[in-house]
């Protein structure tokens, strides 16, 4: 089975386009001609439509949706009759994980081509213009520890405002966070969801997967998107100026725009220094944070069979658990620290921040400094 080999990359899963009707062939009439009904014995007009929306899901769960508007621009006088369609990555069937790039996206333009209903070129395709686009990017997690890695930590650590709606599911058939909805949300704490996609793939999208990703191993993927809905949302990211697909297909500061969505909805960590402990404790607990479990209860079973009088072995026990709560809460809630850190690395957490996690600078350097050096090679900041 062939591996998911790109995570830790931005791309773009699903958007809508419009083009003015004038650029577009039209094959079904039926889209944009105005419906009539009438009664046959009367001739009496019961129903006018403007248009007849198309809408299409195949029994190998690809998602089509066509229809026509007529538009007024606020800069303009002018009602413009426009098109609108959905684009997903999944209508790239096989290459599904490869995101909607401008390397691949005139597949789709194919596929939308080839239910005979519209015929766009590739010009006006790419020079269509973008609203609702939902922005992501893939990580390795397993089911195991996405709930506590995941779910658990981002949602104690999410900036919840008195109108924000944070939830975070878990069950066979979804696993996941989010944050706001698509109806209710903002430019600056837009809809955002970290979820696990295999678990997605294997319940919600079976028949997608069934047919398009028997060859791909997607079982422990998981994946964090967001939404930015318009105009207005993508000012606030400050890529206002991207109005096109072929101009949000060729954009490279996309990283950006994930770290200042990061930044709205997480806290800022602080490291608080310990000034209150004596130099000793401090070394002494730095040595118990290089052990491992069995060796910190050696050590203590050594310094019991080392006590001269009678208060000692209390002491020592009473030290012993005030150094080990911390470590023993760390092991019970089982974060991943490997996956937190390059999750750190994508959203541009900065190291100082990083330590928060409770790493020690030897489970730091445990971390392949390889592995690091090519997420942050592969993003392009």
């Amino acid at each position: 089975m062939t591996k998911v080999n790109n995570f830790w990359i931005p791309k773009i899963d699903s958007l809508q386009v419009r083009v003015p009707i004038c650029d577009v062939e039209i094959i079904d009439r039926s889209l944009i001609d105005r419906l009539i009904t009438v009664l046959e014995d009367t001739g009496e007009v019961i129903d006018e439509k403007s248009g007849k929306h198309f809408e299409k899901e195949t029994s190998s769960g690809l998602h089509f949706r066509i229809w026509a508007r007529n538009r007024k621009d606020i800069s303009e006088s002018d009602i413009k009759s426009e098109l609108y369609f959905l684009i997903n990555a999944k209508h790239l069937k096989e290459r599904y994980f490869e995101g909607i790039t401008i390397d691949n996206v005139d597949l789709i333009r194919q596929e939308i081509n080839s239910l005979n209903v519209i015929s766009i070129d590739k010009a006006e395709f790419l020079h269509c213009e973008i609203r609702d686009v939902d922005f992501c990017f893939d990580f390795p997690c397993s089911r195991d520890d996405f709930s506590k890695s995941i779910t658990d930590y981002y949602k104690k650590i999410a900036i919840v405002g008195k109108p924000d709606r944070v939830k975070a599911f878990g069950s066979k058939s979804n696993m996941g966070l989010s944050l706001n909805t698509r109806k209710d949300n903002t430019p600056k704490k837009p809809f955002t969801k970290f979820y696990h996609k295999g678990v997605e793939l294997e319940t919600k999208s079976v028949s997608f997967s069934d047919r398009f990703l028997k060859e791909i191993d997607f079982r422990d993927v998981a994946r964090f998107e967001f939404s930015l809905q318009n105009r207005k949302y993508f000012k606030h990211y400050g890529i206002d100026g991207t109005k096109t697909l072929k101009q949000l297909l060729e954009k490279l500061t996309l990283q950006r725009v994930f770290q200042d969505v990061y930044k709205n909805w997480f806290i800022k960590r602080v490291i608080i220094p310990h000034s209150s402990k004596q130099f000793r404790d401090i070394m002494l607990q730095a040595f118990f944070e290089v052990c491992k479990y069995d060796q910190i209860e050696e050590v203590m079973y050594r310094s019991l069979d080392n006590c001269v009088n009678y208060d000692q072995p209390k002491k020592i026990r009473k030290y012993y658990h005030e150094v080990m709560q911390p470590l023993e809460q760390e092991k019970k809630e089982e974060y991943n620290k490997e996956l937190h850190q390059k999750l750190d690395i994508f959203f541009g957490v900065p190291e100082t921040e990083r330590m928060m996690f409770g790493q020690t600078s030897s489970e730091r350097r445990e971390i392949d400094p390889l592995e690091i050096e090519k997420i942050t090679k592969q993003i392009p900041f």
